[in-house]
């Protein structure tokens, strides 16, 4: 097939909408392929631009809108693993992920294929045990985030803060403390036991003086407030 014509008017427009940003770029070709509004004409050896739509194109502050429309495409079982990923930052374990939905390690990373597939995430650290994912940009994880309502996301952080405690093995707890409290402290609104109450002020005593520790000292008041 041909290469594209970097001087004509439709790259040129296209350039100047996504702003150059690699992401922007990468996700709207992917969105345009998709819906037939990039082809590519055999009898011509040519690629075909709809004009029209890139003219009505955002600029690149539009990519977060795009990844949601390739999201919503994943099956529904990847959208949920996304979902849970996305909760955890812009980076993810893949066993964390299998232990939020009661999967085993293989099928947890079956599920995430699609995702994988699409181009929005990929496997990065210990690569040998395949255990250690990242999505791509910052912005397709604030996509995938943006995805469930404010109820959701409490009560995904308060499950993973639940679950990571519950796994933390007690010699572990003081270095995961933090990022355990920071998902639990999302839905401390359902708790209402006392005795689970008087364990959390606890555990967040113990994140705060480790915040403390790090000279990490926002996080530090929040906890200790907490």
């Amino acid at each position: 097939q041909a290469p594209v014509d970097a001087e004509s008017e439709p790259v040129r427009l296209f350039y100047r909408k996504t702003l150059g940003n690699p992401l922007c770029i990468k996700q709207t070709l992917s969105h345009m392929l998709d819906d037939n509004r990039l082809t590519y004409e055999q009898a011509t050896g040519s690629w075909q631009w709809d004009i029209d739509y890139i003219r009505n194109l955002k600029a690149a502050d539009n990519v977060v809108a795009l990844v949601v429309g390739k999201l919503k495409r994943l099956p529904p079982e990847t959208i949920e693993m996304i979902k849970a990923a996305a909760c955890t930052g812009s980076s993810f374990e893949l066993d964390t992920l299998a232990l939020l939905a009661g999967d085993s390690l293989e099928e947890a990373r079956q599920k995430l294929m699609p995702a994988i597939r699409a181009g929005l995430v990929f496997s990065g650290e210990k690569k040998e045990q395949g255990l250690s994912w990242e999505f791509i940009h910052d912005q397709v994880q604030q996509a995938a985030y943006s995805l469930m309502g404010d109820e959701e996301k409490k009560e995904r952080h308060f499950r993973i803060g639940r679950l990571l405690l519950q796994n933390t093995a007690p010699e572990d707890l003081q270095n995961n403390i933090i990022r355990i409290m920071t998902h639990y402290n999302y839905g401390l609104d359902a708790v209402s036991g006392r005795a689970e109450k008087l364990k959390l002020a606890g555990l967040n005593l113990q994140a705060g003086n480790k915040a403390r520790e790090a000279a990490a000292w926002g996080a530090a008041w929040k906890f200790l407030q907490t």
